[in-house]
């Protein structure tokens, strides 16, 4: 009898301890997975920290060349070339990032017509890069709404020799949605990005996402998708819907006036920085907010936060662009800001040479940055 129950005692004993161990291992497996849920939220909402452990890619994308893209697409880069950085700009995004597109348009204001450097320079598109030159078109337009102006021009615009507006408005009404379109992918590009690799990441983002809009950098949590959360516009890719949504939206706005459009923008040069402010506001910012947030995208952190607390850009911080460019392959430089751009040139030429060899003035944008 005592045997017995000294036989029961240890089975008894031995399922507490496999009860104690398979609770033990629950615990355990729960927080490695609380742990990865926090490691992921830290990468992806707070990536942006400079020093952090930044791990590429942030959202899937940034994928490699390799997605297949069937649908038809344009390329609108407004250019403004007042200088040779900018058109060294230009130059690396028809090598780097042209190659896909069916049609690429260089928009830009009507004086640059008449401007013999910049006619050389499209002919030397020609004779460099015949496969971009043979998909290209030049436009000019009369521009007072800065890039964004370009942009709007050339979707909307017949264009020059009798060629139908990119984008058509629905039959007898004023909406850009539901109108038709030869193209069903559109990407916006300015002349302050320089491309340092080869990469056609932005559609391949657009067509695994099934986004209305997929945009190089973001602000904010791009997870949840706080207040605070917008997308930047110097590079951005739409699908056909997006690119009618903003047509509709941000396109009819013609006449910028800071106090009525804008009444909370200040600024100490009454003349510039009020009405450039309202336009980034009006044209950038405001954009996100018009798509559902699964529809629209950031690829990569476009801040972190400074030392009093304030966000600080990729274009005006150095070691950030170096940390985004080595841990998560950063496509861009911004030659806007020439102190971090003379930077990037000297530190790593590499970067700025990879999508300008074929460029005729490197020599002459060294000579503007002072090298």
């Amino acid at each position: 009898m005592t045997t017995m129950m000294h036989k029961k005692s240890r089975k008894q004993s031995q399922k507490t301890k496999t009860m104690q161990l398979l609770f033990a291992s629950i615990i355990v497996i729960h927080l490695i997975f609380f742990n990865i849920i926090l490691l992921k939220d830290n990468v992806t909402s707070t990536g942006a920290t400079l020093h952090s452990s930044l791990s590429p890619p942030l959202l899937s994308p940034p994928l490699s060349s390799s997605f297949p893209n069937k649908k038809k697409s344009v390329l609108v880069i407004a250019i403004s070339p007042n200088s040779h950085l900018r058109y060294a700009a230009t130059w690396s995004i028809l090598q780097c990032f042209a190659s896909e597109f069916d049609k690429i348009i260089i928009a830009s204001p009507k004086p640059y017509k008449l401007s013999p450097e910049f006619q050389i320079f499209i002919q030397k598109v020609h004779d460099r890069m015949p496969e971009i030159g043979s998909s290209l078109e030049v436009h000019y337009f009369k521009n007072l709404r800065y890039d964004f102006g370009l942009w709007c021009d050339a979707l909307t615009n017949d264009l020059d020799n009798g060629v139908t507006s990119i984008l058509q408005k629905k039959s007898n009404e004023s909406s850009y949605i539901g109108g038709r379109s030869e193209y069903d992918q559109f990407m916006l590009i300015n002349d302050s990005m320089m491309a340092v690799k080869k990469s056609n990441e932005f559609l391949d983002a657009l067509e695994k996402r099934n986004a209305d809009l997929i945009s190089l950098s973001y602000w904010g949590n791009n997870v949840d998708r706080n207040d605070g959360f917008w997308v930047e516009s110097p590079l951005r890719v739409f699908s056909l819907r997006g690119i009618q949504m903003y047509a509709d939206e941000i396109c009819p706005w013609y006449t910028i006036d800071t106090y009525v459009d804008c009444p909370w923008v200040k600024g100490n040069n009454i003349q510039f920085r009020p009405k450039k402010k309202c336009i980034v506001d009006k044209t950038e910012v405001r954009v996100a907010k018009l798509y559902p947030p699964d529809k629209v995208f950031g690829l990569y952190p476009g801040s972190f936060d400074g030392k009093d607390g304030k966000k600080v850009s990729w274009v005006s911080e150095y070691k950030f662009y170096e940390e985004l460019r080595d841990k998560m392959s950063f496509p861009v430089t911004k030659v806007s800001n020439k102190e971090v751009f003379k930077m990037v040139r000297e530190l790593r030429p590499e970067d700025t040479n990879e999508c300008s060899s074929l460029y005729y003035q490197m020599i002459e944008v060294d000579k503007e940055l002072g090298i």
